[in-house]
């Protein structure tokens, strides 16, 4: 409809300049070549305006931001073009509900556009598509372009404010309780001897070789725990992430693995931005010697299994971030 009514526009343009020329060239008088002639300059100068390349323009901006699922954030760009003249030139961000910007005139100064953004889903997004339109003042001669932003835009889980409480909690509790303790490590294994602890009887090694077995211990070096999520895709698997999100962001100096479907150590937030769950969890890290809290949503045979497997040489507790409330303190589950 839109390309109906410029080509419309067009036909009516090109009507009154012949109906303007055959006026000048019957009458033949002063009056009648000026309009003309400014008629003729008028269309030229629109036709002008629409031949400067739109790739001459250039965006600048911040090569990596962040912001967070429903939160209110501003994309500024920058806009310039060097050699560049438009009569009308418009820059916009289709997938955003905003206004485009216009122009009149544009010569290709710097511009600061700022592009408020609200996303609504969880991601990483690479290089986001803008647009530009240029033509002249009536619309008679137009072109777009789609260009990209050099940028990526990280969008992280939403604060949730149960699990920013959970954070709070456990950093109280962290000053007070066993974290950070020191971990017996195994020394070595020797056969059972009268008066030795029963509580020592290492009863696997003891049915392998079938005869009863004891471990010797050591005190260990007090070790910090490894937080680690445990992100196991299921229909409460975005509430999941926003309370291990923002209980996280509550502490510092803490070690953290993400377990989707892939592992994921984490050393910048970004990672929270694109993680998706596992349907079969990967290979989990050969921890040993750690205090391992794992943070979950349900507890099912596929978790049951792995804390088995890491509690061979690790002390293992979790936390359940379903059963969490605003009132009652976490509760820490050990296995």
């Amino acid at each position: 409809m839109k390309k109906i009514r410029r080509i419309g526009k067009i036909v009516l343009i090109m009507i009154g300049w012949v109906v303007l020329f055959a006026n000048a060239l019957v009458f033949n008088n002063p009056t009648g070549w000026s309009l003309f002639l400014f008629f003729s300059g008028f269309l030229l100068l629109m036709l002008l305006s629409f031949l400067p390349s739109l790739k001459k323009v250039q965006f600048k901006t911040e090569k990596v931001q962040y912001t967070q699922v429903g939160q209110d954030f501003n994309l500024v760009v920058e806009v310039l073009a060097s050699g560049f003249w438009q009569a009308l030139f418009q820059v916009s961000i289709k997938e955003l509900p905003t206004e485009a910007y216009q122009f009149f005139f544009y010569h290709g100064q710097p511009v600061t556009l700022t592009f408020p953004v609200h996303p609504l889903v969880r991601g990483r997004f690479e290089k986001p598509p803008i647009f530009l339109r240029g033509g002249d003042l009536f619309g008679l001669f137009e072109k777009e372009q789609r260009k990209f932003l050099p940028c990526t835009l990280y969008v992280l889980p939403k604060e949730d404010l149960l699990g920013r409480s959970l954070g709070q909690q456990l950093r109280q509790q962290f000053s007070h309780q066993i974290f950070g303790e020191p971990l017996p490590q195994v020394r070595s294994y020797r056969k059972y001897q009268p008066g030795d602890n029963r509580r020592q009887v290492d009863w696997k090694v003891s049915a392998r070789q079938r005869t009863l077995t004891i471990r010797e211990q050591e005190t260990g070096q007090a070790v910090k725990p490894i937080f680690i999520f445990w992100g196991k895709q299921q229909k409460e698997f975005e509430i999941i992430l926003s309370r291990y999100y923002a209980m996280q962001k509550e502490l510092t100096g803490i070690q953290q693995y993400v377990i989707a479907q892939q592992v994921n150590l984490v050393t910048e937030e970004g990672v929270f931005a694109e993680i998706t769950g596992f349907e079969t969890p990967p290979p989990l890290p050969e921890w040993r010697n750690q205090d391992l809290v794992i943070f979950y949503g349900e507890a099912d045979e596929i978790l049951q299994q792995a804390v088995t497997n890491l509690r061979k040489y690790n002390r293992v507790s979790g936390y359940s971030l379903l059963t969490i409330s605003s009132n009652n303190q976490p509760s820490r589950e050990r296995w």
